[in-house]
């Protein structure tokens, strides 16, 4: 909220030194008033409790038209490019591959080595040199300010793609937020980056003409997630590494929906699993806020979830899968362009265009939408190997997409015997 009352402030046309004066002081009152003046939606409508919610329509007519979106997972994960984008969990768990590779290539994550420099996780976000002599962090650089990352051309590729909705992996199991929060100190403005990425990025889709999503996947972080960290006796650390007291990490979990509702206004919340271990209130008081905050904006929402909402009022997601036949009622799949991982790691291997084509096809045929990941590299490079995907993908929708945007399962998905899907991971 502050970033944008900064934003337009600074848009306002020159005024005189007296005018200029008082603009700035009505400008720090806004700063100051900033979170009351975001804290209840004008409307009322839902209320925390699921008979309210679930009158929510879960799937307006503008998400089953657009049956394609693309999602991101791009963090600080992305800068040790190992393995998978579970890395942060893997290199304190001495039975996983990562925690050797981070052993010969970073140092010890833990504190009991007389050999070997101290490097945990969070080195990744303040920036730290590896036993190679090289500096890690992640601090992408916008092209115009001299490094590698471009939204506007990143939002373009996903036009050419037949996107219709796109948006960033707000937040991920680690714990580090990509805008500007005031309840996490481990955000995108504080460290790394020192940007508002998820203003940037809803500034560069919306400008597309695409709808804005944001993927929350916060409730495992304190769910699991950190189960190989030892115990902190830091405070900021112990809420990086999901070692708060529980009913602690179950406000915050909600306070993060309610900055990115308040500060993003996104057309789609999408949530990863273990929301069922988050407090029952919590989750609805989420519905309700979301779905009234959508009142005030004259929109349409979508929230999606794999585990603890229902699909009165949200949308199921089957990741990487989908249902064997027509299901109802209307539901989606996210997947990755690569079998290996979901965020970037070098060498990692891609599906071929035409398997991604094919899967598309099949289930909008059987009434879901699909979200495609991509994994751009930690200095916001989108390999060339996955945009020659998207641009193959866009190519297809190009000429044949009146078969699939707008449309509406019939009651035959296909032809022959042969079933594809049939659950998640199918």
């Amino acid at each position: 909220m502050p970033a944008q009352i900064a934003r337009r402030v600074k848009a306002m046309p020159k005024v005189s030194r007296a005018s200029e004066y008082v603009a700035r002081v009505v400008f720090m009152l806004l700063l100051l008033l900033a979170p009351a003046l975001q804290a209840t939606p004008t409307n009322t409508f839902y209320q925390a409790s699921w008979t309210s919610v679930d009158q929510h329509n879960p799937s307006p007519a503008w998400f089953q038209d657009a049956k394609f979106g693309i999602y991101f997972h791009w963090g600080v994960f992305s800068v040790p490019a190992y393995e998978n984008e579970w890395y942060p969990r893997n290199m304190y768990n001495t039975g996983d591959s990562a925690y050797p590779h981070h052993l010969a290539t970073f140092g010890n994550p833990f504190t009991n080595s007389t050999t070997l420099q101290f490097f945990p996780y969070y080195y990744f976000i303040n920036g730290a040199t590896n036993l190679a002599g090289q500096f890690m962090q992640f601090a992408p650089k916008l092209k115009s300010a001299g490094g590698n990352w471009d939204p506007d051309a990143w939002a373009q590729l996903f036009v050419n793609a037949g996107a219709r909705f796109a948006g960033p992996v707000a937040e991920h199991h680690d714990g580090f937020s990509m805008w500007a929060s005031t309840v996490n100190p481990w955000n995108s403005v504080s460290k790394g980056p020192q940007a508002d990425l998820a203003a940037i990025w809803a500034t560069a889709i919306r400008a597309k003409g695409l709808k804005f999503l944001m993927a929350m996947h916060h409730a495992y972080n304190f769910n699991g997630y950190y189960q190989y960290v030892p115990a902190q006796t830091n405070a900021a650390l112990q809420q990086l590494f999901g070692q708060l007291p529980t009913a602690q990490e179950n406000t915050l979990w909600y306070q993060r929906l309610q900055e990115i509702i308040d500060g993003y206004h996104p057309d789609l919340i999408y949530q990863d699993f273990d929301l069922a271990l988050v407090q029952s209130t919590q989750r609805l008081n989420f519905l309700a806020y979301y779905y009234n905050s959508a009142l005030d904006w004259n929109k349409e929402v979508v929230a999606t979830y794999k585990d603890g909402l229902d699909n009165l009022g949200e949308v199921y997601d089957y990741e990487r899968g989908g249902p064997a036949d027509i299901t109802t009622p209307y539901w989606e799949t996210d997947d990755s362009i690569s079998p290996s991982s979901w965020c970037y790691t070098t060498g990692m291997s891609y599906y071929a265009t035409n398997a991604l084509i094919d899967a598309l096809i099949d289930r909008v045929s059987k009434n879901g939408t699909m979200i495609l990941n991509i994994a751009p590299m930690a200095d916001g490079t989108i390999p060339q190997a996955q945009q020659n995907i998207l641009l193959g993908i866009g190519d297809w929708l190009g000429r044949f997409g009146e078969a699939i945007y707008s449309n509406r399962a019939w009651v035959v998905y296909g032809e022959g015997p042969t079933k594809m899907g049939g659950g998640s991971f199918v």
